[in-house]
């Protein structure tokens, strides 16, 4: 992650991500063939804790609004390092087959945890769990671009207000 937010994606090396870490090559190499699979791992990582957290909508006991997953999704962005990092990743799916799977893959597993989450309430509104899903999505990118980008907005009043907006 500080190699891609100091140096970019593109520019950053597996050879500045082993000096980084202060591993060896054999030790990451045995466990990362690329970059692309260090952000895969990193996209991991950062998005599991939050979407295992959503109820799915046949087991949730309280109903998870869109402004709730919207806070619980966004809190991994207030880091503007992983903001940027996020952009950057973005910017490469459109020249990078393999970032575009990866990219593909998180964005699945996004929509999969929100629908299956916002399921219940969009029952309870008479709407689809996929528009919410989707608004939700639509949000966060907006969110975390705000936050790569503008380093005057204070991410968590950014936050609270987008989630006020979703009432």
């Amino acid at each position: 992650m500080r190699c891609f937010a100091r140096d970019g994606f593109a520019s950053s090396s597996m050879a500045d991500i082993i000096s980084e870490s202060g591993m060896s090559a054999g030790s990451i190499y045995s466990h990362f063939e690329s970059k692309t699979d260090l952000i895969r791992f990193v996209a991991s990582t950062v998005l599991e804790p939050r979407l295992a957290a959503f109820p799915s909508a046949r087991d949730a006991v309280e109903i998870l609004t869109p402004a709730e997953a919207f806070l619980a999704i966004s809190e991994a962005f207030q880091d503007r390092e992983r903001a940027r990092v996020l952009i950057q990743v973005w910017g490469e799916v459109a020249r990078d087959p393999e970032m575009a799977a990866v990219a593909r893959e998180n964005f699945d597993r996004v929509r999969n945890a929100l629908h299956d989450g916002l399921g219940a309430w969009a029952a309870s509104r008479s709407t689809s769990a996929e528009r919410a899903a989707d608004v939700v999505i639509a949000l966060l990118q907006g969110y975390v671009t705000r936050v790569g980008i503008d380093a005057l907005v204070d991410p968590s009043e950014l936050r609270r207000s987008l989630a006020d907006g979703l009432h």
